[in-house]
């Protein structure tokens, strides 16, 4: 894995964008020419990805945990020779797209590029999200205790991918009722808290961080009260100018919007690949190696220490997947 993502530039999609059926689908449509390995996974807590709910994760939102530990993955994934790094192109919808767009501006070395559709904002995204994502869980151990946590529709999901890869049940076994109530009270808390930010999670100073180019792309309909055009039309406004500037220092466009018909997936997937192959040509003319070798420092101890993470589907465009633990 860590020899196909050297000589390859890794593409990272989180599994909220897509089944995998519709994640290899957009790699099949991927340029030929340009040697991308696709990487689907899953965010912690989520899916198949280990589970932590211990005291020392309560003082980050949920959304900052993810953007680390996608930096973590990245630097993992895409170890070379001396030490050097190469970033990735990251591609989120919904709640991807705000990990994506968080781990841009947080870790702004591990990321040559960000695709993201489908952003939520506003009061309504925020109170929903919080209280489907944590407080309604919260809640039920409250009033019913773990057992009945672990039975609902979600975390039956997660136990039942996490057989494939081992340690989740394990994981979510060991909480403790208190430990799993305060870090689920304390991420539903600080997401809503987040209504009026530009996207739920990411306030603008930290959306200005980003440095890689990005494409913004709405895409539903009918249009609900979470994703909105003018959500996306917002955000891309933000990353677009920085310093007054338009364009990277090499020239290159900061940030382009597109609106689609959701249903016309060839044109947006084509919009998508246009701009793989823009940032892979532009990667190809950039020297990595000063960039990259800050996220080497900074992550490799924590993947050493054994730090719970993510697990990754990996395929390269011409081959069958295999799912593989990030171990991080």
């Amino acid at each position: 894995m860590i020899e196909l993502c050297t000589r390859s530039l890794a593409l990272i999609c989180c599994n909220d964008l897509m089944q995998e059926e519709g994640f290899h689908t957009l790699l099949k449509r991927m340029p030929k020419g340009g040697n991308f390995a696709g990487i689907l996974w899953d965010r912690r807590n989520t899916g198949g990805s280990q589970h932590a709910y211990t005291e020392k994760w309560h003082s980050k939102g949920e959304p900052e945990i993810h953007a680390d530990d996608l930096a973590g993955l990245i630097c993992l994934l895409t170890s070379e020779g001396g030490g050097k790094k190469r970033p990735a192109i990251l591609v989120g919808n919904s709640s991807g797209a705000r990990v994506s767009l968080l781990c841009a501006a947080m870790h702004p070395e591990a990321v040559a590029g960000v695709v993201l559709m489908n952003l939520t904002g506003g009061h309504a995204a925020a109170e929903f999200l919080a209280d489907t994502y944590h407080l309604q869980f919260a809640r039920v151990a409250s009033s019913s205790g773990l057992d009945r946590v672990f039975k609902t529709a979600h975390f039956r999901t997660c136990l039942a991918k996490g057989g494939a890869v081992g340690g989740i049940e394990k994981s979510l076994i060991d909480v403790s009722a208190e430990e799993f109530i305060r870090a689920q009270t304390a991420w539903g808390e600080w997401m809503a808290r987040t209504a009026d930010w530009p996207v739920v999670g990411i306030d603008e100073a930290t959306m200005r961080k980003v440095e890689a180019p990005a494409l913004v792309i709405h895409n539903f309909v009918p249009e609900d009260d979470m994703h909105t055009r003018a959500v996306s039309e917002r955000v891309a406004s933000i990353l677009r100018k920085k310093d007054g500037k338009e364009t990277l220092s090499d020239g290159f466009p900061r940030c382009s919007l597109m609106l689609s018909d959701y249903q016309h997936f060839p044109q947006w997937t084509a919009r998508m690949t246009s701009f793989f192959e823009d940032v892979w040509e532009r990667n190809g003319k950039l020297d990595a190696k000063t960039e990259s070798e800050s996220l080497c420092n900074t992550f490799l101890p924590s993947v050493q220490a054994g730090i719970e993470g993510t697990t990754a589907a990996v395929q390269e465009s011409e081959k069958e997947p295999s799912r593989i633990s990030a171990g991080l």
